[in-house]
């Protein structure tokens, strides 16, 4: 009966045709799970971190603009969204836990095309959208921008190395 109203919930919520659920992996897999299972999406304007195994939702809220891009940083630190504006894109920089106040950047005009944090959590590095064609890497903390550069072309991918604070732009 409660596994029924569990599919009818996620159906409706998700907008889902059919679920299968797996118990066997479920069981096997529920120490694992209870600590590192979220569903991170973007709905309107809001973030919505969903802890699967204890069913609990954070809701992110931002702006009226709408979310273009979404990113969690390797360390769980900090969820990431960028929001596509007519003036200037805005990078809204979420504490993973929802502590403290998120961190607004306004770098880029129009549209931010793609973001990136750094394997120690300390720099952010984003690329502006055709319009723009900047790179710029920035100071979580203290939201000091230390490097920007333009091309002829926009930067589609920009990502951290794993080990290392060196980053590749393509």
């Amino acid at each position: 009966m409660l596994e029924n109203a569990k599919k009818k919930k996620l159906k409706s919520v998700y907008n889902l045709k059919n679920i299968d659920i797996n118990h066997n992996y479920y069981e096997l897999k529920k120490e694992e799970l209870k600590y590192n299972f979220f569903m991170i999406y973007g709905i309107g304007t809001n973030i919505i971190k969903e802890d699967i195994a204890n069913n609990n939702r954070t809701i992110f809220k931002s702006d009226q603009n709408k979310i273009t891009k979404l990113y969690i940083d390797k360390n769980q630190k900090y969820i990431c969204c960028c929001k596509e504006s007519k003036l200037m894109s805005t990078i809204c920089i979420y504490d993973f836990e929802n502590k403290n106040k998120p961190i607004i950047l306004s770098l880029h005009k129009f549209k931010t095309e793609d973001i990136s944090i750094s394997n120690d959590g300390k720099y952010i590095l984003s690329s502006g959208g055709e319009d723009d064609k900047q790179l710029i890497l920035t100071e979580i903390k203290n939201q000091y921008f230390i490097y920007k550069t333009s091309s002829d072309f926009p930067y589609s991918n920009v990502s951290f190395f794993h080990k290392t604070n060196n980053f590749i732009i393509g």
